[in-house]
């Protein structure tokens, strides 16, 4: 009888006495013994492939290996544990699929060559699992594509937010140097063109919040639309000894793209992007107990400068910030005419046509207004000039007009009355008050 390392097959085992009834268990062996070299393979094939060359090197542990039927000896599932890993290898397939009740659920395909891959890993109590880039290259970047139209979906459960950061959602702290990983969020760019078709544009990028819950009855409210914001981080504290600065809040930045070169032909150059900043239109009234929504206002306000509680009378409070409504530069020109600079245009709201006896709703005013002086601090200035000359507008520049001071000087209040051009003032011509407090 061959010695019991060369044993091989099905085999009734007793050394499971604790925890079998009869202290008898089924296994199947396979020659080996410590580190010596044995082939250690259980092979499941047809029987018509028995006998065959497998080509597989000897095994260090015990390795299942399922053969296909086509061409069992290149194609096959190979399964095994190496005392840290479980190994389960598709040889000869380019996927793997996990199936439940005939049903797909996972598939793994395969790429040549490769080296990067993902990890899932658990994780303790209050800690959250883990899906990771990982593999032979120092950086990798973590791809996730859907199909045709699909969208990508994610549903942060009961009311937690959904939260894009790096490592950790914890704030700074004292003892770390190193400044916060910015988060950058990019569309596919356009296609090049080719000789049949033009290319294409980036793709669009949306941020749009949820539709507000509808009203049931005529004196419900229906919910407000979710609100959206852009929001800079705080400024870092400054240490409480020292002569350090504080640090200053994180800037918001809104731009258009720049436009497209043009290097040779005879097309037009590309009009760069623009930037729209819009309220939502008031809903419509339809029922008796109803009121028409007003539109959604859009503040740009530049923030308050910031206090200051030392002492001393050296320490001076924070200047506000400043707020800048600025066109674009024109063009420089090496052979023509340079380009007009943009226009900046501040519109009031027509006024909404009325019905049956109901009078026109009221066009919206425009003010240009300074706040008023702190103790001994300057009245502030009302400026309407050119940025080069200096020069205001004059009342002898202006054809047809008359500067009233409403306020006997006091406050500096002028109502212009009149046509600020050479032409007639239409019958209803409007009135413009310029008011400094």
């Amino acid at each position: 009888m061959p010695p019991s390392v060369y044993h091989r097959g099905w085999h009734r085992g007793t050394g499971d006495a604790t925890h079998s009834q009869t202290g008898d268990v089924t296994e199947i062996l396979l020659p080996g013994s410590g580190t010596e070299t044995f082939s250690r393979q259980l092979h499941i094939s047809q029987a018509s492939a028995a006998n065959s060359d497998w080509n597989l090197a000897a095994q260090s542990h015990p390795t299942l290996v399922l053969h296909s039927t086509t061409t069992p000896i290149t194609d096959y599932i190979l399964m095994n544990h190496d005392g840290t890993t479980a190994q389960m290898d598709g040889v000869g397939a380019t996927a793997l699929d996990l199936k439940l009740a005939g049903n797909e659920v996972v598939s793994l395909a395969s790429t040549a060559s490769a080296v990067n891959e993902v990890s899932i890993t658990n994780a303790a109590t209050s800690v959250p699992p883990d899906v990771s880039a990982t593999g032979g290259d120092t950086n990798i970047s973590l791809a996730f594509t859907s199909k045709g139209t699909g969208h990508f979906r994610f549903d942060p459960g009961g009311t937690e937010a959904f939260a894009l950061h790096d490592t950790t959602c914890n704030p700074v702290t004292a003892s770390t140097s190193g400044a916060g990983h910015p988060v950058f969020m990019y569309t596919a760019p356009g296609l090049a063109a080719t000789s049949a078709a033009g290319g294409t544009a980036g793709g669009l990028w949306t941020l749009e919040t949820g539709v507000g819950g509808a009203a049931h009855a005529c004196n419900q409210a229906a919910a407000a639309g979710g609100a959206l914001s852009l929001a800079g981080g705080i400024g870092g504290a400054s240490a409480t000894s020292g002569s350090g600065n504080a640090g200053a809040g994180g800037a918001i930045s809104v731009t258009g793209g720049n436009a497209g070169a043009i290097t040779a032909g005879t097309g037009c150059p590309g009009v760069g992007g623009v930037v729209t900043l819009t309220g939502g239109v008031g809903s419509t009234s339809s029922v008796a107990c109803d009121v028409s929504g007003a539109g959604g206002a859009i503040t740009l306000a530049s923030g308050a400068g910031g206090a200051n509680t030392g002492s001393g009378n050296s320490n001076d409070a924070g200047v506000g910030g400043n707020a800048s409504l600025s066109g674009g530069a024109g063009g420089a020109s090496t052979n023509a005419l340079g380009g007009n600079g943009g226009d900046v245009t501040i519109s009031v709201g027509a006024g909404g046509v009325g019905s049956g006896s109901g009078n026109g709703g009221d066009a919206g005013d425009i003010y240009l207004r300074t706040e008023t002086a702190v103790e001994s601090g300057a009245v502030g200035g009302l400026f309407i000039r050119n940025a080069t000359t200096g020069l205001g507008i004059s009342t002898a520049a202006v054809s047809g007009t008359t500067w009233t001071d409403v306020n006997a000087g006091a406050g500096n209040v002028y109502t212009v009355t009149g046509w600020l051009s050479t032409t007639q003032a239409p019958a209803n011509v409007g009135v413009m008050v310029i008011e400094t407090a």
